[in-house]
């Protein structure tokens, strides 16, 4: 585990210049220790642009549901390209799959929380891409509130972070 974990973090620092170890990191994302995932996750998001079609077919057919599932948890994880982003998790919304549903409307959510918060706390403004993404998100997320299969109150929360961006 911790060869895995070492492994993982010390891509983040190489970036895009990781783009080769996309697969394979998208392979290991159902490693069932939690450390090991949120590194992965980190990592792919380091990555950007480049992991984002990997995720997405990869959220839309991966080998099985906790696949599926982790690959919407990583497209939600971090703001920048979030359009491209949130054009996959909207489209899984209607997957034939609870799980997936619930894995993309989370993910959905989190990745309003990611764009209110850099919105705040970063030092430089949101590009027009996560900008556009919190305009959009704002009313999609509003339909989630009161869905007793989510988490209303982290519902609640990314519209109170997306509410100044609108």
């Amino acid at each position: 585990m911790n060869d895995r974990l070492t492994a993982a973090r010390a891509l983040v620092a190489h970036g895009p210049n990781a783009s080769p170890a996309i697969p394979h990191l998208i392979a290991a994302l159902s490693e069932p220790n939690g450390p090991v995932t949120d590194s992965i996750m980190w990592t792919l998001g380091a990555i950007g642009e480049n992991a984002i079609e990997p995720l997405a077919k990869a959220a839309r057919s991966g080998d099985s549901q906790l696949h599926r599932r982790m690959a919407c948890y990583a497209l939600g994880r971090y703001a920048p390209h979030a359009t491209a982003k949130m054009t996959t998790l909207s489209s899984l919304l209607n997957d034939s799959d609870r799980e997936i549903r619930r894995a993309a409307a989370g993910s959905l959510i989190s990745l309003g929380q990611h764009l209110g918060r850099d919105h705040e706390y970063r030092d430089s403004p949101l590009s027009d891409d996560e900008a556009a993404a919190a305009n959009q998100l704002h009313p999609l997320i509003s339909t989630f509130v009161g869905d007793e299969t989510l988490d209303s109150e982290f519902a609640e929360q990314a519209l109170m972070w997306l509410t100044p961006l609108r």
